[in-house]
C-alpha cells in the first residue's frame, strides 16, 4: 500500500540499503564525513522523516548508478530553485499567494507544456517496480514527484529508512532541460541557429549574484517563473531566490537572497522597460572594468612585493570581496537612479566603484607581507595602477584640475 510520498512495492526486495537517520537520506552530501558529519540526527522525531522524505523526493537529482532525479530541474546534477515576487514575506502569506497562483493557471500551463490537467497528481500512490517509468504527460500540471523508492518501517522503537535502486527514472520527458510548467523555475532562453532553446535554471554556487538576478528580472534571457508575477496588477513587494546547489559529489550551499522592490521599480521591470535593461547591462559592464583594474593592481602589488609567478590567483579575495560590496549596492543604487537624474546617477555609481575598489587594494597592502626593501616600490607602483586605470576608463569621476582653476 502507498504511504506518505513512499510508492506501492510488489516486494521489500527491492530495499537493499538501511539508513537509520533522517540526515542520511537528504540532499547534502556528507558521505566523507569532512565537514557536517553523516548520520547524526540520533533521535529524530516524525517531523524529521518527513522533512527529509519531502527534501529526497521532490528536489533529489542524480546521485550514481541507479539513483535518479526529479525532472523539475536541468539534468541531474543541476538543482530545484525557488523564485518568486511576493507581496507578503510571511510564510503564511506566501503559501496562500502560492496556492491562489496555482489555481488559477492550472488549465493554461496543462496547456502550454502538453500535460493532463486530470492526471496523475500525487505520484506515490502509483505502484513502481523501478524498472518502468511513467510518461509526464500523463500527469496533471502540478503533480508531486516521487524519485526514490523507499520506505520508512519500525524497528523496535525506532523508525529506519529502506531504500533501493532503479533502473529508470520515475517519470519520463521529451526534454531533460526542465521546462516542464514548475511554477517557480525560470527558464533561460537561447536561440540555436533555427530554434529556440529553453533550460531551466540551474542555479551556481555564487548563488543570486546582482548579474543573474539584472537577467531574471531585467533582461529578456529569462522567462520569468509564474511566481514572479511580473504580468500581474499586484504590488511585488520583494524578490525572493532560494535553492540548494548541488554538484557531481558535492554541495555547494543554500543560497537564498530577499531583493525588495520599491514602487517605481515594479513599473519598470512589468513593462520589462528597455531603457532600464540598457542601464542595467551598462552597469554591469563598468562593475567589470573596474574590477579588471582592481584586478590589475593586486596583481602590480604582489609582483612589486616578490611574489612573481605565484601571485597567479594570489589576487582574487580582494576580487571576490569587492564584488559582494558591489552586490550589496548594486539594486539599491539602481533603484535610487529610477527617481533622480540619470547622468548624475551614472556618476555616483562610478564613485562607488572607485572608493571600494580603494577600499580592496587598502586591504591588499595592509595585509599582503612584503619585504621592508621592496614596500614603498610596491605599493606605488600598484596606487598607481589603481588611479591611473581609472583616470582612463572613469575620466568623468576626475575633471580636468586646470578647467576648474579657469573657472574659479
Amino acid at each position: 500500500a502507498p504511504a506518505f510520498l513512499q510508492p506501492p512495492l510488489a516486494s521489500a526486495g527491492l530495499l537493499k540499503r538501511t539508513e537509520a537517520t533522517p540526515d542520511a537520506i537528504d540532499l547534502p552530501v556528507t558521505s566523507k564525513d569532512h565537514d557536517l558529519k553523516a548520520a547524526r540526527l540520533c533521535a529524530p522525531g516524525p517531523e524529521h522523516w518527513v522533512y527529509a522524505l519531502v527534501s529526497l523526493q521532490t528536489t533529489q537529482g542524480f546521485s550514481g548508478r541507479g539513483n535518479y532525479g526529479i525532472q523539475r530541474m536541468n539534468g541531474g546534477f543541476g538543482n530545484r530553485p525557488y523564485a518568486a515576487c511576493v507581496q507578503d514575506l510571511s510564510w503564511g502569506g506566501r503559501f496562500s499567494s502560492d496556492v491562489s497562483l496555482l489555481l488559477a493557471h492550472h488549465a493554461e500551463v496543462a496547456v502550454d507544456h502538453g500535460l493532463d490537467p486530470a492526471g496523475h497528481a500525487l505520484l506515490w500512490l502509483l505502484p513502481w517496480d523501478g524498472t518502468s517509468s511513467l510518461p509526464m504527460q500523463g500527469c496533471d500540471p502540478w503533480c508531486i514527484e516521487i524519485c526514490r523508492l523507499v520506505r520508512l518501517v519500525g524497528e523496535g522503537a525506532d523508525v529506519v529508512a529502506r531504500l533501493g535502486p532503479t533502473k529508470a527514472a520515475r517519470l519520463s520527458v521529451a526534454s531533460e532541460a526542465g521546462d516542464v510548467g514548475d511554477p517557480w523555475t525560470p527558464i533561460k532562453l537561447e536561440q540555436k541557429k533555427d530554434r529556440e532553446e529553453r533550460r531551466a535554471l540551474t542555479l551556481g554556487g555564487s548563488g543570486w549574484r546582482y548579474e543573474l538576478l539584472v537577467e531574471l528580472l531585467i533582461r529578456p534571457t529569462y522567462r520569468p517563473s509564474l511566481a514572479m508575477g511580473l504580468d500581474a496588477d499586484d504590488a511585488l513587494h520583494a524578490f525572493i531566490g532560494r535553492a540548494l546547489v548541488r554538484g557531481q559529489g558535492t554541495t555547494e550551499g543554500f543560497h537564498e537572497r530577499i531583493l525588495p522592490i520599491p514602487p517605481r521599480a515594479q513599473a519598470a521591470l512589468r513593462k520589462r522597460s528597455a531603457w532600464l535593461a540598457t542601464l542595467s547591462s551598462g552597469r554591469v559592464e563598468r562593475v567589470k572594468e573596474a574590477q579588471n583594474v582592481l584586478a590589475s593592481a593586486v596583481r602590480k602589488l604582489l609582483a612589486a612585493g616578490g611574489e612573481g609567478a605565484s601571485s597567479e590567483r594570489r589576487h582574487v579575495p580582494w576580487l571576490e570581496a569587492f564584488r559582494q560590496a558591489i552586490d550589496d549596492r548594486f539594486f539599491p543604487s539602481l533603484w535610487a537612479s529610477l527617481e533622480g537624474d540619470a547622468e548624475q546617477a551614472a556618476l555616483d555609481w562610478d564613485r562607488i566603484l572607485y572608493e571600494q575598489a580603494t577600499v580592496q587594494l587598502e586591504d591588499a597592502i595592509r595585509t599582503v607581507p612584503i619585504a621592508q626593501a621592496r614596500r614603498l616600490r610596491a605599493v606605488a607602483a600598484a596606487e598607481s595602477m589603481l588611479h591611473g586605470g581609472f583616470r582612463k576608463r572613469f575620466a568623468a569621476l576626475f575633471p580636468d584640475r586646470s578647467t576648474e582653476a579657469a573657472r574659479a
